[in-house]
């Protein structure tokens, strides 16, 4: 594959398990590619009379939200010259055509379970990690599929956001 460009590239798209560093790398790589950032799940939150995501889950329910991050996703990705993170499931609940993947740079975060948990023990606003079974389940499931849909995997274990972004911008700026 050819060393991915911004100039090839409408928008960045930072891809995950939570806890992986998404919006903390995306704000910190924004300022460094003079691109705005958007964190999908803040956009999502922005519209909604609900302010949280777990309470739109407990409210609405997964299938409301996922037809709401959808929304939210495809109007944010008609301008350009963003950098998003995406939530960790919406890459598995919207199909890769509606969202015209083509002209997007997909980054994967790559983050051991256990540093995401680490990370996201630290947050109260995820409940996931209350169900370790279930969280570590998850995070097996959706490994596979981040590094298929990625075009760039980059590994996160002992760098700080700032050093994942300067990492990342290195290969991309």
């Amino acid at each position: 594959m050819p060393i991915p460009s911004l100039k090839t590239y409408s928008n960045i798209l930072l891809i995950g398990f939570m806890g992986s560093g998404k919006s903390y790398v995306g704000r910190a790589l924004s300022k460094i590619a003079k691109m705005k950032f958007l964190d999908l799940d803040n956009e999502i939150l922005r519209k909604s009379p609900i302010k949280s995501i777990q309470e739109i889950f407990d409210a609405q329910g997964e299938k409301y939200f996922r037809s709401l991050e959808k929304q939210t996703l495809l109007e944010i990705l008609k301008n350009d010259r963003q950098i998003i993170s995406l939530g960790g499931g919406t890459l598995f609940y919207i199909e890769k055509e509606d969202l015209e993947l083509k002209d997007k740079l997909i980054i994967f975060l790559d983050s051991s379970y256990e540093e995401c948990r680490k990370r996201v023990k630290r947050l109260d606003n995820r409940p996931l990690f209350k169900d370790e079974k279930m969280a570590k389940k998850l995070f097996d499931e959706r490994y596979p599929k981040y590094t298929e849909l990625a075009d760039i995997s980059i590994e996160t274990k002992d760098l700080s956001g700032e050093e994942i972004a300067l990492k990342i911008s290195k290969i991309i700026c």
